[in-house]
């Protein structure tokens, strides 16, 4: 996002054929700050409340995160930790499919709230400052709840050979066209 609003002090190349309009004026970059923060809202995971949720196609994923089997090192059965029962709905699913990575996630949100420092008077010129605070809160509510520790010290809540080895379609993942997972190429 700190490229799309320091563009106007780029350089223009005179010399090319299809040269880029150097004013595209503040509309343009209202509509890309809000177009950046729906694409965060595209990949949310939990429950989704339908009554704020800005984009009609999806609906709520990931539901029994955290209740089902959780693995402490490897996938096999004696790393099975049965009985543990937490609440690791939420969170944004990572690069079009169903994980979620918690360091890539901190990062992300970082950069967001940083950005929103930094360019607070943008954010609310565009009136994107509510859609930036939720996005943040999105995600850091899932952090929080996901930094449970066991005795050891050991936070890592799936193995991602398990997960990411696993041969299974986007497709597999939301049957209903009512609510389709993230990838928005499923139905295409």
């Amino acid at each position: 996002m700190l490229v799309l609003l320091n563009l106007r002090h780029r350089r223009q190349d005179t010399s090319s054929v299809a040269s880029i309009d150097s004013d595209l004026g503040p509309a343009a970059y209202e509509k890309a700050l809000a177009m950046s923060l729906l694409f965060y809202e595209a990949n949310r995971s939990g429950d989704l409340d339908e009554a704020i949720n800005r984009i009609p196609w999806r609906g709520d994923s990931g539901l029994n995160d955290g209740n089902d089997g959780i693995y402490f090192g490897d996938a096999s059965a004696s790393n099975l930790q049965a009985g543990l029962r937490l609440d690791l709905t939420g969170g944004y699913h990572d690069a079009g499919d169903h994980v979620k990575f918690g360091l890539p996630l901190a990062s992300t949100l970082s950069s967001l709230a940083w950005g929103g420092l930094a360019f607070s008077e943008g954010y609310a010129i565009a009136g994107q400052t509510d859609e930036l605070l939720d996005t943040v809160r999105w995600g850091t509510d899932y952090l929080l709840k996901a930094h449970q520790m066991d005795s050891e010290g050991k936070t890592e809540f799936s193995s991602f050979k398990l997960v990411m080895g696993t041969l299974i379609m986007p497709l597999e993942f939301a049957r209903e066209p009512i609510h389709p997972s993230p990838c928005v190429g499923n139905y295409g």
